[in-house]
């Protein structure tokens, strides 16, 4: 309980006072390093970070794979990113390929494709957060926080994890592969992880915010022992990033009422999404 109720305040803390926090935190374009030449993966790619990750990886000469549900999404998304950079006299490199975290068979595929291609940066943007409502599963029979934040990103980085380790051996930038993993720090309102039922199905009460919190806990888990069995000398880097309390579209699933009554009184402390993605972009350096 004290565990809670510290997660509580540090979660509330953060959330009113991280525009404070970050006030001489430079913007999005004066962050990160060079990405000339990467090939990057980023899931979840046409709103919100996972939009402002992949425009800002385009603009920085990186070849980026805007990795969709949609192909219609993805499509539009790369169209405007070259209407974006012949604004400015360059032809960004992107291509859009299709891919859902929430299935398992969508997510092999997809990796499946991709063995004999390099890769230098995966983005685990894509998730879900069905704020209020009910418990819904994944076509894979996941409870569906669990499924799509936690097991498909799982499946995805370790199906890939041999073309990163490839591509490490004859990587010339300069600078580590990385996996970066978008977290959120709610998941230090989670107790912990029931290995007996990971996915509410035993007839426990069920909650949207407890379902997010343990699959975003166990996407942290993941993060640290991935890292953990990785030899220093592999030249692959592990990281979650927590990108602040971004004002996205997650209210989505609530009634209009309360979607209205918290974009109203949360817009002066949630960050912008260009604000969130900086915490990406600075580990891909």
């Amino acid at each position: 309980m004290l565990e809670l109720v510290g997660g509580l305040l540090s979660v509330t803390f953060d959330v009113f006072t991280q525009k404070l926090q970050l006030f001489r935190l430079p913007s999005l374009a004066d962050i990160g390093g060079p990405v000339e030449g990467c090939t990057c993966i980023v899931t979840g790619p046409t709103s919100g970070i996972g939009r402002e990750t992949a425009s800002t990886l385009a603009r920085r000469n990186a070849h980026v794979v805007l990795a969709c549900r949609s192909l219609e999404r993805g499509e539009k998304l790369r169209k405007a990113l070259l209407e974006e950079g012949a604004k400015n006299g360059k032809t960004p490199s992107l291509e859009v390929q299709i891919l859902d975290v929430a299935c398992l068979d969508s997510v092999r595929k997809f990796a499946s494709s991709w063995q004999q291609r390099p890769l230098h940066i995966l983005v685990n943007n894509a998730g879900m957060f069905t704020m209020g409502a009910g418990r819904v599963v994944t076509k894979d029979g996941f409870e569906g926080h669990m499924g799509t934040n936690f097991l498909g990103p799982f499946l995805l980085t370790m199906l890939l994890l041999p073309c990163m380790q490839r591509t490490a051996k004859v990587s010339n930038h300069g600078h580590p592969i990385r996996v970066v993993n978008v977290s959120s720090k709610m998941h230090e309102l989670s107790p912990g992880i029931d290995v007996r039922d990971p996915h509410f199905a035993k007839g426990r009460a069920y909650s949207s915010l407890a379902a997010y919190n343990r699959s975003k806990l166990a996407q942290v888990v993941f993060t640290a022992e991935l890292r953990r069995r990785l030899p220093a000398e592999s030249g692959i880097v592990t990281t979650a990033v927590h990108p602040g309390e971004v004002m996205t579209d997650v209210v989505r699933t609530l009634p209009g009422l309360m979607q209205t009554a918290y974009r109203f009184f949360m817009r002066p402390f949630c960050l912008s999404p260009a604000e969130g993605a900086r915490g990406f972009v600075e580990y891909m350096k």
